[in-house]
């Protein structure tokens, strides 16, 4: 990941690319309580109902996170930063060009944005479950097909999993009600890094071997840089 040091570093968005900020849990180091501070009172209230002490601190790292960068990128403060959300729960900024879509597993946060672009990005821990017996409740028969002939059926579920739910948080859909709907191609027997699934463009977002990432948008695009959130002084 690149790292930005100021908050007047952080490059503006462009119709061609994505900006991809990464957050890992465990390792921020920096005070947590002016994080807490920039957050409305209904945010501040579910980081507080939280019993988990490491679920109450992700909570907060997302979502000040989401405020510092959306006003860097809109030129706005961002304790006054006010989001609405979709008939279906999605979270948007009223009258900005800037879109934006949040994930979480296990010890990582990731952000996504873009301009004029719908836009939906997971994150997947590569945990154990029982994948088999959900792809064949989720996945087409290709899809539950290719698993069972994997050599690394679990990598590629969390793979597939991630593609789906990037393309349905695009759509800003809930995900049960569409997932069996969202299906991922495969080209010479894998999943390509790109591809185009219906109107969506899929990207993979490289994120080590424990993790599977993706992102989706409505529009190709050139390049989506990674940056590290915790290298960032957004305080003057």
């Amino acid at each position: 990941m690149e790292l930005v040091s100021s908050i007047k570093d952080v490059k503006k968005l462009s119709n061609n690319s994505i900006s991809i900020w990464g957050i890992q849990v465990s390792k921020y180091s920096k005070n947590i309580e002016n994080i807490y501070k920039i957050l409305s009172i209904n945010e501040q209230a579910k980081a507080n109902n939280f019993k988990n002490k490491n679920h109450a601190r992700a909570s907060v790292l997302a979502r000040g996170a989401l405020r510092i960068l959306l006003g860097a990128y809109e030129n706005s403060t961002p304790e006054e930063l006010n989001f609405s959300k979709t008939k279906d729960g999605k979270p948007f900024l009223p009258n900005s060009r800037i879109n934006f879509n949040i994930s979480h597993s296990s010890d990582w946060i990731i952000l996504a944005f873009c301009k004029n672009h719908s836009i939906g990005v997971d994150l997947e821990a590569i945990r154990d479950i029982d994948f088999l017996r959900i792809s064949k409740r989720y996945f087409n028969q290709e899809e539950q097909i290719f698993l069972i002939n994997s050599e690394d059926p679990k990598r590629l579920f969390f793979d597939l999993w991630s593609r789906k739910e990037a393309i349905i948080k695009a759509k800003g859909k809930r995900l049960l009600t569409e997932i069996k709907k969202t299906n991922i191609s495969f080209v010479n027997n894998k999943i390509p890094l790109k591809c185009k699934i219906d109107d969506w463009f899929v990207y993979s977002v490289k994120a080590g071997s424990h993790y599977s990432a993706a992102l989706a948008v409505n529009a190709e695009i050139d390049h989506h840089p990674c940056y590290d959130f915790r290298s960032l002084q957004w305080q003057d």
